[in-house]
């Protein structure tokens, strides 16, 4: 197996990454108030992992379960039900895309068995403003590098991951 390098060096290509629209951006985290609201006492359940991903009218939910799940489990957004898509053979893996969603608006979730029984507590998610809105203010977080095989380098010389 083989993979192809960039042809061009990480600053052109952090140029170029940074030069694509946010048509979808990680959002979901809990202000200071909810957290200590929830005194630490999110009972994650059966859940092991959540990746949510969100603009003004989607959301994308990824997650893993720490056991497989052999029906389809749903995401409850507020009173909707949105059906899981398997992104695995076994069943831990699974996906929730909900469209048409309200424009900075802010949802309850919580991931339910096809029965619609909790395997978790629910969390809040807001959705992005119009693309087109005016806002006061804005923030992100960025997390720039997991790493990897410090042996793949550029066709300069330079190593690809950084450390």
């Amino acid at each position: 197996m083989s993979f192809k390098i960039f042809k061009s060096s990480r600053r052109k290509f952090i140029q170029m990454m940074a030069s694509l629209p946010p048509t979808l951006n990680f959002t979901g985290t809990l202000s200071a108030r909810e957290a200590e609201d929830r005194n630490d006492s999110w009972n994650e359940g059966k859940l092991a992992h959540f990746i949510p991903i969100a603009n003004h009218e989607n959301f994308l939910i990824k997650t893993s379960f720490r056991e497989s799940l052999k029906r389809t489990p749903l995401l409850k957004i507020n009173d909707r039900f949105v059906p899981g898509t398997q992104s695995d053979s076994q069943g831990y893996f699974w996906q929730f895309y909900a469209e048409g969603l309200k424009t900075n608006f802010n949802y309850e979730l919580q991931i339910t068995s096809s029965s619609r029984q909790a395997l978790c507590d629910t969390w809040r998610l807001k959705t992005f403003p119009h693309p087109d809105a005016q806002v006061d203010s804005y923030r992100t977080l960025a997390y720039t590098c997991a790493g990897g095989n410090e042996n793949i380098l550029l066709e300069d010389g330079t190593r690809f991951f950084c450390h």
